[in-house]
Formats: structure tokens, sequence, C-alpha cells
């Protein structure tokens, strides 16, 4: 999911891509994913799963629509802004944390 996102202009942060870090937690508001059996307890609890929580670089869509909802905390708001800047003068770029 997280490739797709960005794909879309989305600016998500992320940092393993592997299902390991947890930068990349989102709220899951509609619809199902598959989880990669693979990620770490420490990105992503079993608590934080019964929550509704995911990771969208190890999320695969099961429904045909998926609604996702991502919190940034205030370093991502910074990455944000200047993503916003760069993507003004055409130089989007991934975002890393």
């Amino acid at each position: 999911m997280l490739e797709a996102l960005e794909r879309d202009g989305n600016p998500i942060p992320f940092g393993c891509r592997k299902g390991q870090c947890g930068s990349c937690k989102a709220m899951l508001l509609d619809g199902e994913v598959e989880i990669d059996a693979g990620v770490s307890a420490f990105a992503l609890s079993n608590a934080e799963r019964e929550e509704g929580w995911i990771l969208l670089c190890s999320s695969i869509p099961l429904t045909d629509s998926v609604t996702v909802r991502v919190e940034l905390g205030e370093s991502n708001m910074e990455a944000l802004e200047a993503w916003k800047r760069t993507s003004e003068k055409g130089e989007n770029q991934c975002l890393t944390r």
C-alpha cells in the first residue's frame, strides 16, 4: 500500500519498508487488508492490530477500496512541508524518517 500511496503523490512517512520500524503506521478506517506475517511486534503490537492499526509497507488490500488515516508527528509535519516545497518546484522526492 505504501508504494501505491507514494505513486499517487501522497507523502507518507516510512523508514525500513519491511515492517520493522513502525514509521508508516496508519489506522484502517474502511476496507480490509492482509498484514505480512513478518511484521515486527515492536513495529505493530497485537493490541494495535486489534485497534485497527496497520503498517502501510506490509499491508495488501483485500477489498477494492481501503481508507486509512496517517497521523503525522511534528518531525513528519516538517518533512511534509519540505515535500510540498519541492513538489511545487517539480522535485518530488520520497520522505524518509
